[in-house]
């Protein structure tokens, strides 16, 4: 991992800092570091299959990453809640070549172990893709 691990190394080892401001400073890094991979794309769209989403707007708010979303699936508008807010939006993604590894311990007992990598545009695309799906699922029932 790159600039990001080292923001967030030196945002938790600086003794001036509380708690409380660690948490935002991180969140305000992470925010920031989705921001600057996306700078000059803004809006884009994205195409998984069946569904065509634009992302018209993204700033950070206190901390949070907020976004406009519009979409349709199957040339159908599916209706969304704007805006978007994602608390903590994640930077990660699932990778077996990645430099982070994390293990958990399944209800069995069974240690499983999985690897991650630094990728926050992929990261942010595969949020967005999950939300206008979930918007979308919610508007069928």
């Amino acid at each position: 991992m790159g600039a990001l691990r080292d923001a967030i190394i030196a945002i938790i080892t600086d003794p001036d800092l509380s708690e409380d401001e660690k948490k935002a400073a991180i969140r305000r890094a992470k925010c920031r570091a989705i921001l600057d991979a996306l700078a000059g794309q803004v809006p884009f769209t994205i195409q998984p299959v069946g569904y065509v989403i634009t992302v018209t707007a993204m700033s950070e708010v206190d901390g949070n990453l907020v976004s406009t979303l519009e979409a349709t699936r199957l040339g159908v508008p599916v209706v969304l809640s704007n805006p978007f807010i994602y608390v903590n939006p994640p930077l990660m993604i699932e990778d077996p070549q990645g430099d982070v590894t994390r293990s958990f311990t399944d209800r069995n007992g069974v240690v499983h172990t999985v690897n991650y990598r630094e990728a926050p545009l992929l990261a942010y695309r595969l949020l967005v893709i999950e939300s206008v799906r979930d918007a979308w699922r919610a508007s069928q029932q």
